[in-house]
């Protein structure tokens, strides 16, 4: 899952990344406005095997009338435990396997 938005708060990112959702900015210059977003378009995202925190990730953006575009948009994560977060679906999820773990 993922937001894509034009400036992201330091405490939506955390919240975001919280429940494994990947908080994403637009590039500079762009916007919902200026890319004609208008709700019925589909978005695929390639965040490829090695996370890290603030790497572009390609974001391909399908729209329903046709034509596709890709953009680079910027994973608002800064620290390898949000990035964490991310990769283990959330911060419960994370805090389980690790208290299993500690069981076994």
């Amino acid at each position: 899952k993922a937001v894509i938005c034009k400036t992201v708060e330091k405490i939506h990112t955390c919240n975001l990344l919280s429940v494994a959702t990947a908080p994403l900015q637009f590039p500079a210059g762009m916007d919902r406005v200026t890319l004609g977003l208008r709700g019925d378009e589909t978005f695929t995202l390639n965040f490829g095997s090695d996370l890290k925190p603030g790497m572009m990730v390609p974001v391909t953006i399908k729209y329903a009338y046709g034509p596709s575009v890709t953009i680079q948009a910027k994973l608002c994560a800064t620290t390898t435990a949000q990035i964490d977060n991310l990769k283990h679906g959330g911060v419960l999820p994370k805090v389980l396997r690790e208290l299993l773990k500690q069981a076994a």
